[in-house]
């Protein structure tokens, strides 16, 4: 029984060291505000879509690259989640890659703030 359990640590603990050499990710804010004019926020800090009125759209560009040949899957979470789209989810980057992140703002939506964060996990392909 004895060996067994440290034979079970061993090999979790081999698991996590490797999962950690071949998965990453990165984390960023947006924001979007909702109200009846136009604004631009052009800070990078995080992912600002500005101000934008119901029915229209906005979009900025996220400039990828990688030495290692990788997996990207791109996921939003918070109250903007249902507003993002992306030209492009769950692809192999090896170099450079431009992925365009659209905000569509329904004409039914109501004025405010809507935040949230996008998570980008990184694995690498063997």
């Amino acid at each position: 029984m004895g060996r067994r359990y440290i034979l079970s640590i061993i090999i979790v603990t081999l698991l996590l060291v490797l999962f950690s050499f071949l998965f990453s990710s990165k984390e960023m804010d947006m924001f979007v505000k909702v109200d009846d004019y136009v604004g631009f926020n052009a800070d990078t800090s995080a992912l600002y879509f500005g101000t934008v009125a119901p029915g229209n759209s906005a979009f900025r560009f996220l400039e990828l690259n990688s030495v290692d040949k990788v997996r990207v899957i791109i996921v939003p979470f918070g109250k903007i989640k249902k507003l993002v789209s992306f030209s492009e989810n769950n692809f192999v980057l090896e170099g450079n890659k431009s992925v365009k992140i659209n905000v569509n703002i329904p004409k039914n939506a109501e004025f405010g703030e809507y935040s949230g964060k996008l998570k980008l996990y990184f694995l690498k392909t063997l």
